[in-house]
């Protein structure tokens, strides 16, 4: 990019100094032209000028002036005291005021003429002579117009040598590029996935470059090194990984060998001494059988002594329970009673607030109703002063009637509220009244059972005392069965043991079994390893 940069600049500026040079040259070969033909011109019109014939004059440089590939501007004439003799001004081309022009004498020396360029307009101002006698002074403003478009073309075609220079410098640019450095950086490429691939036979090329290409070949070349010898180191830590490993299965052989000796002696130890704890435990188990058969049979007699005292013990109990649950339940319905009064109490209060509830409906029922009969009078009224008014009060007298009529509706409402009022009252003092006898009648009950709750509690005193002499009588034999349960639970427990013993010899038995098996598994899962 920097390269191609280069040789844009430095074609660009061969092409200004080529240009600049060529417009140089141009304006040159042109001024010299036009100095030749306005000295000729003073040559022709020198007659004229030294017998002050204007005619002459003009007749002069009419010739040059139809020229329209010389694109005269302006002529003007002086004569040696700087006054204008002759002047043109084109119709056709760009003019220019030449009346000053006289100063460009100043530039003349001699016979030769002088030229400047004034904006679009190159002015030649030549001498006029007669045999070395200067007569005056003739100025020409040639326009620019042609040179400067000869001058645009030879930029144009200097431009588009440029361009083809650049052009072809860019080409040569980018085959030596590709040569020199994209072809080396393609094999590198390659070279460089084939690495990555895995391929380490793979050749990197540049090595021996002395640039930055054989600097990029180094590092890759240096990657490949440490690629092989990473490889390398793979393959012995994968040796002595496997090496490990063998050392590690003889190892755990030689410790399950080890176990297998030392563990299976335990196991065999532990099952011949279940073996020999089933037997011991079976004939304890025998003899405790023995002793809970001779200890039941004392048992049995002496529950048949004992059942008979519970059983009148029992019945006693159970008269006691009814009589208790009697009272319970006679007490129950005293206070059930005595909460039916209290509720009893409770609705009265809130019937009798219905009434005076109702009652202040009725004096509100009663206050509507006056207000509807006044509301009544007082549409009568303006009813009458309607019809008074004629023509005029008929729009009030419609409003008067409405009103009187609202009123009427107003009046039949407050007499049915106050009729359903009055019922209501009527219904409440009979709900009152009700709720009165009511509560006498349960005052009653709760009277009657009070007494009856007395008898009651009278009652399970004496069969509580009943009660406790029958079980004192009972205490006797249970003590008597306790003894005799004491030594049949002894026995039991004898053999309950026993059976533990049993058991736990037998599950021994099969744990040490099962022992023996997860060794032998383990020791064949230590030796696959």
């Amino acid at each position: 990019m920097g390269l191609s940069l280069t040789i844009l600049v430095g074609v660009a500026v061969l092409v200004y100094f080529e240009s600049n040079e060529q417009r140089k040259n141009l304006t040159k070969v042109s001024s010299e032209f036009r100095q030749v033909i306005t000295t000729q011109l003073g040559m022709r019109m020198a007659g004229g000028l030294r017998w002050s014939r204007t005619n002459a004059i003009e007749s002069a440089y009419q010739d040059l002036v139809a020229n329209d590939s010389y694109e005269v501007g302006a002529i003007t004439v002086f004569d040696n005291a700087g006054k204008i003799v002759a002047t043109h001004q084109s119709d056709k081309n760009v003019t220019i005021d030449l009346s000053n022009a006289a100063s460009l004498d100043r530039g003349a020396t001699g016979q030769q003429a002088f030229v400047e360029i004034a904006g679009d307009h190159m002015l030649v101002a030549s001498p006029v002579y007669v045999a070395e006698k200067r007569l005056g002074l003739v100025v020409v403003a040639y326009g620019m117009r042609e040179l400067n478009e000869l001058i645009f073309d030879s930029f144009m075609v200097d431009a588009g040598i440029g361009i083809a220079v650049l052009a072809a410098s860019i080409v040569i640019l980018l085959l030596m590029v590709q040569s020199l450095v994209g072809r080396p950086l393609d094999q590198m490429t390659r070279a460089m996935a084939a690495l990555a691939g895995g391929d380490l036979d793979a050749e990197v090329p540049g090595t021996q470059r002395s640039d930055e290409i054989g600097e990029m070949a180094g590092a890759v070349q240096i990657f490949k090194d440490n690629a092989i010898e990473k490889m390398r180191l793979e393959e012995d830590q994968a040796a002595a990984a496997q090496r490990a490993e063998e050392e590690k299965r003889q190892t755990m052989n030689e410790m399950a060998d080890r176990f297998e000796r030392t563990v299976k002696e335990v196991v065999d130890s532990v099952g011949t001494a279940a073996t020999e704890m089933q037997a011991t435990s079976q004939q304890m188990s025998a003899t405790a059988e023995e002793a809970s058969r001779q200890s039941a049979n004392v048992a049995s007699a002496s529950d048949q002594a004992t059942a008979n005292v519970q059983t009148v013990a029992a019945t006693a109990e159970e008269l006691s329970a009814s009589i208790s649950e009697i009272g319970r339940q006679v007490m129950q319905s005293a206070k059930i009673a005595q909460n039916a009064v209290d509720e009893t109490e409770a609705t009265n209060e809130t019937v009798k607030g219905l009434a005076e509830a109702a009652a202040k409906i009725g004096e509100v029922v009663n206050l509507i109703n006056d207000i509807a009969g006044q509301t009544n009078l007082l549409a009568l009224n303006a009813t009458i002063e309607a019809a008074r008014a004629g023509e005029a009060g008929k729009g009030f007298a419609v409003v008067a009637q409405e009103v009187k009529n609202l009123a009427n509706q107003t009046a039949k409402a407050t007499e049915e509220i106050s009729s359903q009022i009055g019922a209501v009252q009527e219904e409440t003092n009979d709900a009152v009244n009700a709720i009165g006898r009511i509560r006498g009648i349960i005052g009653e009950v709760n009277d009657i059972a009070t007494t009856i709750s007395s008898a009651v509690e009278e009652q399970g005193v004496s069969t509580q005392e009943i009660a406790r002499n029958v079980q004192q009588a009972a205490k006797g034999t249970q003590d008597v069965n306790s003894n005799i349960e004491a030594v049949s639970r002894a026995a039991g427990e004898t053999g309950s043991a026993a059976n533990q013993v049993l058991n736990a010899s037998q599950e021994m038995a099969r744990q040490a079994e099962g022992l023996r098996g997860e060794v032998d598994l383990f020791l064949a899962e230590v030796r696959s390893a």
